[in-house]
This record gives C-alpha cells, sequence and structure tokens, in this order.
C-alpha cells in the first residue's frame, strides 16, 4: 500500500476463528492487488500434515496505523520444514517476522510472528497464511491458516466530510534574553573589584606608618667600657707615634663623658671643678670624688703641658679609669662588663 494512516483511539470488532490446517487445490492463485504470485498448491501425505494454530492480537482498540501480530504455531512430525513464503498480506503490509523452533524425540513445534501494519479503515479480512511444508524424504506441500476478520477504526470516523484543516500562520515567540546582560555585569563586577584592591593597596603604601621605636639607649657604663678598652688596644700604637699625651686626652674624656652620662650633665662640656662639684651635690653612691677629682686634674696637665707621659702613668690612669667605671655600675646589670674587646686579651 502507498500511505499509512495514524492511529488515534477508536473501538475495533476483531473476530478471530481458530485457522486449521486444510489440503489446497491445484489451481494456481495469483493476487492482482500484490502482483505476487502464490506458490501452486500441493497434496502432502497425511502423516506428514501438520497442526496450525493461528491466534491475532491485540484483540481490541485497532486503528489505522496500529500494528496487529500474527501468531501461527505448527505442530507436527520431526524432520518436517516449514516456512512462511512471499505473499500477499493486503490490505495489511508485513512490517516484521519472527521464527523459533522446538524440537522433541518425535514431534516438532514452530512458531512465527507477523507483525502487519493496518493501512485502511473497515471491517478486513487478515489472509490466510501460506505455510511451505517439506518432508524429510523430500515431499513438498503446502498448508494454510483460516483467514481473521478484523475491523479497523479511522480517526476520522467521528467527522462527516472531514477536511483538512487550513494552513495556520506562524506565531513569533519573543523571549528575554539576559545571557549578554549576564556576561556584561559579571565584567563590570571584576573590573570594580579590580578598581577597589588597587585603591586599597596603594591607601597601603601611602599611609603613614608608625616607626618601630628605637632601640633602648645603650647603658654608659658599657659604652666607657668599651671605650676604655679600645684606647688599650690602641697604646701601643700611639707610644710608637710618639701620641702617649692623646692617649691621656681620650682617657679623661671618656672618663668624663661616663660620669655626664651616668649621673645626667654634659660631662664634656664641663670642667673638672664643674664635674666634682655637681657630683658633690648628687653624692653618688661608690663614688670617690677625690679620685675622681685626682684623675681628671692628672689627665688636664698632661693634656695642657703637651709632653710625653711616662707608659706607667699612662697605665695608671687608664686602670683609675676603667676602676671607677666598674665600682659605679649598677649590681643589677643583666651581664657582666667585658674586659676585653674581642680579638685580644687585657
Amino acid at each position: 500500500m502507498s500511505h499509512v494512516v495514524r492511529s488515534c483511539g477508536l473501538a475495533v470488532v476483531l473476530v478471530a476463528s481458530a485457522a486449521r490446517a486444510q489440503p489446497m487445490a491445484d489451481a494456481g492463485v495469483v493476487d492482482a492487488g500484490a502482483n505476487i504470485a502464490v506458490p501452486r498448491r500441493r497434496t502432502l501425505p497425511a502423516a506428514l500434515v501438520p497442526r496450525v494454530d493461528a491466534t491475532l492480537t491485540p484483540r481490541t482498540g485497532l486503528m489505522t496505523g496500529d500494528v496487529l501480530t500474527l501468531t501461527i504455531k505448527v505442530t507436527g512430525k520431526a524432520g518436517i520444514d516449514v516456512a512462511v513464503p512471499e505473499q500477499s498480506f493486503a490490505p495489511f503490509e508485513l512490517i516484521n517476522r519472527k521464527a523459533t523452533s522446538q524440537t522433541n524425540d518425535s514431534t516438532q513445534q514452530l512458531n512465527f510472528q507477523l507483525e502487519l501494519l493496518a493501512l485502511e479503515s473497515g471491517t478486513h479480512k487478515v489472509p490466510g497464511v501460506t505455510l511451505r511444508v517439506v518432508g524429510p524424504n523430500g515431499e513438498l506441500g503446502d498448508v494454510q491458516t483460516e483467514p481473521q476478520t478484523v475491523t479497523v477504526a479511522s480517526p476520522l470516523a467521528n467527522e462527516p466530510n472531514a477536511k483538512p484543516k487550513p494552513e495556520s500562520k506562524p506565531v513569533v515567540v519573543m523571549q528575554d534574553d539576559y545571557t549578554l546582560a549576564f556576561i556584561l555585569g559579571g565584567l563590570l563586577a571584576a573590573a570594580l573589584v579590580a578598581v577597589a584592591t588597587l585603591l586599597v593597596s596603594r591607601w597601603f603604601k601611602r599611609r603613614p606608618r608608625s616607626l618601630p621605636p628605637p632601640p633602648p639607649p645603650r647603658p654608659p657604663w658599657e659604652i666607657a667600657v668599651e671605650k676604655l678598652l679600645l684606647l688599650e688596644r690602641e697604646k701601643e700604637v700611639l707610644f710608637e707615634a710618639d701620641r702617649g699625651a692623646e692617649f691621656i686626652t681620650q682617657v679623661g674624656d671618656a672618663l668624663r663623658d661616663y660620669l655626664g652620662r651616668r649621673y645626667g650633665f654634659d660631662g664634656l662640656e664641663s670642667t673638672t671643678d664643674e664635674v666634682v662639684r655637681t657630683l658633690e651635690r648628687m653624692r653618688p653612691h661608690k663614688l670617690s670624688l677625690s679620685g675622681v677629682s685626682l684623675l681628671l686634674e692628672q689627665c688636664d696637665l698632661v693634656k695642657f703641658a703637651r709632653a710625653a707621659p711616662e707608659p706607667a702613668i699612662c697605665d695608671d690612669l687608664w686602670n683609675g679609669a676603667m676602676g671607677l667605671v666598674r665600682a659605679t655600675t649598677p649590681p643589677s646589670t643583666p651581664q657582666e662588663l667585658p674586659t676585653q674587646l674581642p680579638g685580644r686579651e687585657l
């Protein structure tokens, strides 16, 4: 057939009768609608004629475009061969076929499933299916199932003089698409975050920063001991260069600087008398004012006389200044004052 009508949902009356095997006449049969020639019918020996049962499903609700399944069960003597040759199923169309077989000692059973497509509405007969049987010794014959009467409904059965609907005009569907807006919004948000990050970074870099607190000042006794140790290291060089007076002057300056730092006055800019008077007002503990006065006066004599002092005098003044510093160092000093500079023993 040239067309297939879609199924909808009307009731169908299906009348199916059990098929029975029967010998076929010798006249040739031709289906004019399908132009398919049915083989000439032959007569099989009675012992080889199989039993044929046919059932048709579905039994209700059949419409054009639906598929029917014709199941043929063939039971016969073992050794026979049964096949479904090409033939017409008009007004139905064969769209698929399946076959299975099962053999026992003396009998065998073959099952054929033929799927037929309903093409036209109305009451039709499913043609009897011709089966070709071949015996074990080459005997050849045909058997045929009984035709099945079936009613096929049409989806247009409830509309008399049904006509196709006029062509509908296209409908314009408008839909809001915010994809571009989302993309632009994301890019704008990323740019704002980048700008804000840059501004915050610049602000942090430019804001005034509090300087770290300066290290605590070194105790005056440490500074004095370090100066005196350094002078002691350079003593030999100074004496070889005939600069002994310079050695004594620097010892006196180190002592004046220490006393000023230790007791809170400008020792380097004070004369010996001013230093002594200041210390007398303070009365520092463990400080011998006579010893301070004697050391500073001897340093002044060497400084103003511009005479080269004896090495023994230099050693006495240096030892006196070092002893005075160590005697006035607070007892709570965290660590003991050094007795030598790195790299040389005293």
